[in-house]
């Protein structure tokens, strides 16, 4: 979905987050692999998921998430919620 995604909206869509709370790291990475280019962020009481079953979590540190990207062969940034980039962790 997320590869599709990318094709069909990449004109108009820059920006294709994938839910590591929801796919659990190793499905987000391979989403990362496949079209997305947002890790997406730490959710603080998040209950949605959970309540549905889910069971991958609600926080990973910054360091957890550096780690993940950089596994991809990928540089780490911080963004804002406009896609603007505060910090590049080279």
């Amino acid at each position: 979905m997320h590869a599709v995604a990318r094709l069909m909206l990449n004109a108009d869509i820059p920006n294709v987050q994938v839910s590591w709370v929801k796919l659990g790291y190793k499905m987000a990475q391979m989403c990362l692999s496949a079209g997305a280019n947002d890790f997406g962020g730490t959710l603080h009481n998040e209950y949605i998921s959970r309540a549905a079953g889910e069971t991958a979590g609600t926080y990973t540190s910054p360091e957890t998430f550096q780690r993940l990207i950089r596994d991809l062969g990928r540089v780490p940034a911080e963004r804002t919620t406009l896609y603007e980039i505060v910090h590049v962790h080279a």
